[in-house]
């Protein structure tokens, strides 16, 4: 067997192949696509609402529960609400970097992107579920954004795995000519 050559005369397949500033070019011109396709717009929507009640969820968290945190504090000298609000603070600054990561790989045309989403937006479903039970104690803030938290990562998981954005996300190697 022997290698083929080069030779521009033969028509081969060798000058077809993208150099590395055209296949930099190609690949800058589908992420720029995905950013507009309409079933991405939506489904980042979802998603940022998603870290949103995530966020409200957790600011309700360290407001709410006054009568449990007072006894608490009395106990504790304040050691318990202050630990309270810097592991709320930690969780929501992992939690919103973990909502860029799944951003970012979405928009970088990552089928990645999509299967981290799916996990971290069934998590949110049975974290949200969870914590929806509050409004069961007496609670209605938190757990009803629990609640919405839960609800919008079903919504995620529905459209990230509809035909059109499994579509946006499959690569796709242009033609050269």
């Amino acid at each position: 067997m022997s290698i083929p050559s080069y030779n521009p005369d033969h028509g081969d397949n060798y000058s077809q192949v993208p150099n590395d500033t055209q296949a930099i070019s190609m690949g800058q011109q589908l992420q720029k696509n995905l950013k507009n396709h309409p079933s991405i717009k939506k489904l980042h929507g979802v998603m940022w609402a998603s870290a949103a009640a995530y966020t409200l969820s957790y600011v309700a968290n360290m407001f709410t529960d006054q009568d449990v945190t007072a006894d608490l504090d009395a106990q504790t000298n304040g050691l318990f609400t202050a630990s309270t609000v810097i592991v709320s603070i930690i969780l929501i600054v992992v939690g919103l970097g973990l909502y860029f990561l799944v951003y970012s790989l979405i928009n970088k045309g990552s089928n990645a992107g999509r299967i981290t989403g799916t996990v971290f937006a069934a998590l949110s479903v049975a974290f949200g579920l969870f914590g929806a039970l509050g409004l069961f104690m007496g609670d209605v803030i938190e757990p009803l954004l629990s609640l919405i938290w839960g609800v919008l990562g079903i919504v995620w998981l529905v459209f990230a795995w509809k035909k059109d954005v499994t579509a946006a996300l499959t690569p796709r190697y242009p033609s050269m000519h």
